[in-house]
């Protein structure tokens, strides 16, 4: 683990954990749950540049995928859900349109996704690829699935507006798959965690993007 420090090998380091992962789970998510090392794996995700922060993505997102009680700690670690809505790119405005947006969802209906603009931050967080926004939105569903109450923590972190722009954004852009999961972070606001037994991330093809 002290070799997670050092950028360079943080990708080979985070694979391999995440095949000992899968061959001793339980050992292994015991390690993971230590806090000196929940700690580490906070940290490398916030602290990667842009090019590393391309690597280990698809690599947390395994990690979560193979082990609930890590997902679980993670979707109550707030720390890590900035991060994310950060390195999405978008922030929402404050204008009053959000909720008759919001509302017109979950009626059915189309948003208005020009009620928002993007806020840029630190430089490694502006304009990520398509590949990366939808997997870090397959890491968001992850922790809405596993927290108890996926709306108040949708509502903790204002993602609802940035889902909705991200989804009026892939609806423009023709990007299938993201206007695939965001819809289906829209559903679980709405529906909550009765979702759980429907979503497949490898069901999703990244190449449809």
């Amino acid at each position: 683990m002290n070799f997670l420090d050092e950028e360079y090998y943080q990708p080979k380091i985070l694979d391999t954990i995440t095949v000992w992962l899968e061959e001793e789970n339980e050992r292994i998510e015991d390690i993971l749950l230590e806090p000196g090392v929940f700690n580490k794996f906070i940290h490398v995700f916030k602290s990667a540049n842009k090019i590393t922060f391309q690597q280990i993505v698809p690599i947390y997102l395994k990690l979560i995928e193979r082990s609930e009680l890590f997902t679980s700690k993670l979707s109550k670690t707030s720390e890590f859900l900035r991060e994310i809505v950060e390195r999405l790119g978008m922030e929402p405005n404050t204008e009053d349109k959000t909720f008759e947006n919001k509302n017109r969802f979950l009626k059915g209906g189309k948003t208005g996704g020009e009620v928002y603009g993007r806020k840029t931050k630190r430089s490694e967080c502006t304009n990520p690829s398509a590949l990366v926004k939808k997997e870090l939105l397959d890491i968001l569903v992850h922790l809405c699935l596993r927290h108890e109450n996926p709306r108040a923590l949708m509502n903790e972190h204002n993602l609802y507006p940035i889902i909705l722009q991200i989804l009026h954004l892939s609806q423009n852009d023709d990007m299938v798959i993201i206007t695939e999961i965001a819809t289906f972070l829209l559903r679980i606001y709405s529906e909550g965690a009765t979702l759980t037994n429907r979503y497949d991330t490898q069901g999703l093809n990244e190449g449809v993007i």
